[in-house]
């Protein structure tokens, strides 16, 4: 009698994509949590603030990402998505 091995890949496969999820999940990125510890120290004594930028249309919150003086890396690594969850943090608040 031949069994079948689908049960086994399903349930190998259903693992497999919950655990990339749980990864993802927590590598999942904080705008409030990157604006606070990243970009607060500066923006709201040395540069522009929270409600200035937050007054930026997308466009010109990504022009001023590119702009930016470089940091050492913080603001050199954003992905766009991550460009756009900051500004989206900023609007909301």
């Amino acid at each position: 009698m031949r069994h079948s091995s689908r049960p086994i890949v399903a349930a190998a496969l259903a693992t497999g994509l919950l655990t990339a999820s749980s990864a993802l999940a927590q590598d999942a990125f904080d705008p409030a949590a990157t604006f606070k510890t990243k970009c607060a120290m500066c923006h709201g004594t040395l540069a522009p603030k929270k409600e200035e930028m937050a007054a930026l249309n997308l466009d010109a919150f990504k022009t001023h990402i590119a702009e930016h003086q470089p940091t050492g890396g913080m603001v050199e690594k954003l992905t766009a998505p991550e460009i756009e969850a900051l500004h989206a943090f900023l609007q909301a608040d």
